[in-house]
């Protein structure tokens, strides 16, 4: 890829002043959603993997286990 000879152009200082981006905040709704999302995809993941490998107790002991086990983790902080 050719480098061009134009300097690069610094962002004008007055169109910077008090630049937000209000509508990607999201809130505790956001963060909630996102978490619940990886909740679901890892645990899923892990009774695939199980599932593979394992017999159906097998698979129910890590579908229970999986998610008791990450309450306890985030709840130690």
């Amino acid at each position: 890829m050719a480098q061009s000879d134009a300097p690069a152009q610094q962002p004008d200082p007055a169109y910077d002043v008090g630049h937000t981006h209000p509508d990607v905040s999201g809130g505790w709704l956001r963060a909630a959603t996102f978490g619940a999302m990886d909740g679901l995809g890892s645990n899923t993941a892990l009774i695939a993997g199980v599932a593979a490998a394992g017999s159906a107790q097998t698979v129910v002991l890590s579908g229970v286990a999986g998610p008791a086990g990450r309450g306890v983790l985030h709840g130690a902080g």
